[in-house]
């Protein structure tokens, strides 16, 4: 009968498979290790950075407050060599602005050059009230005797031309 048992075979035991399992436990034991080393020294750098921060943080601060001790030295060295009152006591005189109103003048409005898109609805209103567009084909007739394509001048003749003829 086969045997699994070393003694019994008189085989010598695995020694390939324990040291695969050790070489494993070794590296998985070394990057944990170089992993906490790493992450000491981000914290170590996180730490450092910080401290620096707040270093600076104070250093400004101090030469914050000795600039605005130097200029209020300065002010009231000012204010003595002028012999005046100090600045918090002086009253500002305001200057009045000058008052505008706003005014609507109608005739401005109407000097301003109109598109010929205007022009075409303003004339297309008018004849609605007089009643000569009554129905939509009447809207659409007048619509393709205008020529679009020409200048403002030339549209404004041609809506004079057919305001006459209405």
């Amino acid at each position: 009968m086969f045997s699994f048992s070393p003694a019994e075979n008189g085989d010598k035991p695995r020694s390939r498979r324990s040291e695969v399992v050790r070489d494993d436990d070794v590296n998985r034991e070394a990057e944990d290790r170089r992993q906490a080393r790493l992450d000491q020294r981000h914290l170590e750098s996180y730490r450092n950075v910080r401290r620096l921060r707040d270093a600076l943080y104070r250093r400004y601060a101090e030469l914050l407050h000795k600039k605005i001790l130097s200029q209020r030295l300065e002010m009231q060295q000012r204010a003595e060599q002028r012999g005046s009152k100090p600045e918090k006591d002086i009253q500002w005189k305001r200057e009045k602005l000058a008052f505008s109103r706003l005014q609507h003048d109608a005739s401005y409005l109407e000097s301003l050059p109109k598109t010929s898109y205007y022009l075409i609805l303003d004339l297309q209103n008018q004849l609605m009230q007089r009643g000569v567009l009554r129905t939509r084909v009447d809207l659409e007739d007048f619509g393709r005797c205008i020529n679009y394509q020409r200048g403002p001048q030339h549209i404004q003749n041609h809506l004079q031309e057919i305001r006459q003829n209405s």
